[in-house]
């Protein structure tokens, strides 16, 4: 999202099709559990929920956008065969090189 960036619920802006516009933005909300580098961002339009303009649709598309760019970013979260207490947990995060960074103090097999 662009740095100091306004937006607000009083837009004089063109309305747009608010269904639309909560659908996607629920599903960046989705995605946000693995990508929380864009936690803030899809936090910061799902405030225009209720009545969607054409500014904060163009804030939505150019997230979008910035998702498309980093389909190779994430974290992934595999399925272990014991329960492990919170300070146990396995996470793997994908970096750009196509390498993957062990972030617990766990073995990871591969």
């Amino acid at each position: 999202m662009e740095e100091r960036l306004k937006l607000t619920k009083a837009s004089t802006a063109v309305m747009v099709d608010a269904t639309l516009y909560r659908s996607i933005v629920g599903g960046l909300r989705y995605l946000v559990h693995t990508r929380p580098n864009i936690a803030f961002a899809v936090g910061y339009v799902s405030r225009f929920m209720k009545d969607p303009r054409e500014d904060h649709w163009a804030t939505v598309k150019r997230l979008l956008r910035y998702v498309k760019g980093t389909v190779d970013h994430g974290i992934i979260f595999p399925k272990t065969s014991r329960k492990l207490l919170p300070s146990e947990k396995r996470c793997k995060i994908l970096i750009p090189n196509g390498s993957i960074e062990n972030t617990s103090k766990i073995p990871i097999k591969e």
